[in-house]
Formats: structure tokens, sequence, C-alpha cells
């Protein structure tokens, strides 16, 4: 949306300096910018804060509000069919799972470890890169090395880390114990991709909001987040997937409550049989239905 945004801008400029009857070398001679600025402009490479917006429009002989008033910012809808596509997968995959005994069992369980989980460490990640990103605080690098730390770490020994911290502390184990285990390792996921995703042209428009009034709050709702969407949803999914099939936590971090992994672990001790087979097949089946999903809704970009 940002780089549209920014085209559909740059047009607008090029139409006013043109109809203002103005070369880009005497527009940047009176605005006291250099002619490569204003062509980045007008070929939507860089976008315009307000206040150069502000700048040029009494030398267009407009007013900054007419920079805008031709920009089609109606928001995209989905396709019906990706979204009867995705309807499908999930009506499928729930009257496949229900026909398992252990239905009722990993359910409840994967609509809090699946779903609640990744988006709580996308939200503390998306706080976390905004901050460190955004604001000089002392010890930014320590701080990032913290939070990716995890990264470096096997599984196995933030599981048993986090186990003991728990018996430390009295706490008993439960699907809480390892919905805290995910967030522990999808954090450092989504932060590293939201952080890496912040560029220069979010921190203008976020400017640009600011300099026309909005809050804090605004400005995160508003205009990090939409700017940050794709890299959103590719932290959500990832992390989604790592939720999905993981094990080693889900396992030493609950006591009655069961995940899918576990319970096809509990059946492999048994012997390879017809319902570990089927089990390992809606795995698949999950796995490969989320990426077409991706491909889509997330990756697609739209034709000209």
């Amino acid at each position: 949306m940002t780089d549209t945004v920014a085209i559909e801008l740059g047009l607008r400029i090029k139409e006013l300096r043109e109809a203002a009857s103005l070369t880009q070398a005497e527009l940047a001679k009176l605005s006291l910018k250099t002619v490569e600025t204003i062509s980045n402009f007008e070929r939507g490479k860089t976008l315009p804060s307000v206040r150069t917006l502000v700048a040029l429009a009494p030398h267009l002989d407009c007013s900054p509000a007419d920079f805008f008033s031709k920009l089609s910012l109606e928001p995209r809808s989905f396709d019906p069919a990706t979204i009867a596509i995705g309807a499908s997968i999930g009506l499928v995959l729930a009257a496949v799972i229900t026909q398992f005994p252990f239905a009722e069992k990993i359910i409840a369980p994967y609509i809090l470890l699946l779903v609640t989980t990744p988006m709580l460490a996308l939200v503390l990640g998306f706080l976390a890169a905004q901050g460190l990103a955004r604001y000089r605080l002392p010890g930014t690098l320590l701080m990032r090395a913290v939070l990716v730390a995890p990264l470096t770490v096997s599984y196995l020994i933030i599981a048993l880390g986090l186990l003991a911290l728990f018996n430390r502390a009295g706490i008993g184990l439960s699907l809480w114990t390892a919905g805290i285990g995910h967030v522990v390792i999808n954090l450092p996921l989504c932060f590293s991709i939201l952080y890496a995703s912040m560029g220069e042209h979010q921190r203008a428009a976020e400017q640009a909001a600011r300099d026309l009034g909005a809050g804090e709050v605004q400005v995160l709702t508003l205009i990090t987040a939409p700017m940050l969407a794709p890299a959103m949803l590719a932290a959500y999914f990832l992390a989604f997937t790592f939720s999905w099939d993981e094990f080693i936590i889900a396992y030493l971090l609950t006591r009655f409550d069961v995940t899918l992994p576990v319970e096809i672990w509990s059946l492999l001790r048994s012997g390879l049989t017809p319902r570990a087979n089927a089990i390992g097949s809606l795995v698949f089946l999950v796995s490969v239905g989320v990426l077409i999903v991706m491909q889509l809704t997330v990756f697609r970009r739209a034709r000209p």
C-alpha cells in the first residue's frame, strides 16, 4: 500500500508542477531541494513528508490538501475464490479431525497454542521492534541480543530451563506453561522479522502523522501496523508453523493435556498404525493448505 501511495502522490506532484509550467529544476530551486529529490518524489521512489508538501504547495499554486485529492486509498478486498478455498479447507479439516477419538482433547489446546500464543508473540515483538528501531535507548544492542538469544538455543535447553523455573516458582504444569514456552520461542522470530522490515519510509510516514496531530497510539494502529501488515502476517504464520509441530516444549511443560505432536508420539510408541498415518496425513494437509492460502492472499501481488 505504501508503494502505491508514493507512486500516486508522485504523479500528482508531477501533474501540479506541469500545470504550474515549472520544470523539475525550477521547482527544486524554488523549494530549496535538489533535482534528484524532486525526481524521486515524482517517480514514487521517495515518500515526501507533510512538511515537504507544505513547502511545495505555494510554488505549485495549490493547497497541501490538493496533493491528496485524487489518491485512491480504498482498502483491497479478498478475492471471493480465495475465501471459498480457505473456508473449504477449514470445513474439511474440521470434519476429519472430529472423527478421531481424541478430538475433544486436542481441539481446545490447539485453539490456545496455535492462535493465542503466536498472536501474543507478534504483539510483543511488534512493540519491542518499534521501541528499539525508533528510539535511542541505553543498552539497545544488549536488549536486541537478549531478545534474539532464544534463536541460538536448543528447544530442549529452553524447555528444561522453563521447567526448572516453574518448579522453583511452584507453578503447576498446564497448557498455560506450554503457551509461555511457545511465546518464548516465537517472540525472537517475530521481533527479528518486524525489526528488519522497519525502514525510513515508515519513519517518514509516522513523522508526517505526528505533524498532523496524531497521537502515538494512532500512529501505531493507523500508520505503522498497516504498513508492516505483510511482515506481520509472515511473522504470524511462521510462528503458527513453529507451534503447530513443536513437540519438546509441549511434552515437557504439560502434564495431563496433550497436543497433536504429543498424541502422534504416543501412537508411534505402540507401532505405526493406520491412525498414526491418518494423523500424519492431516498434519501434511494442514501445512500445504496454509501455504496455499498464504500464496493466494498474502504473497499474491495485484496485477496491473
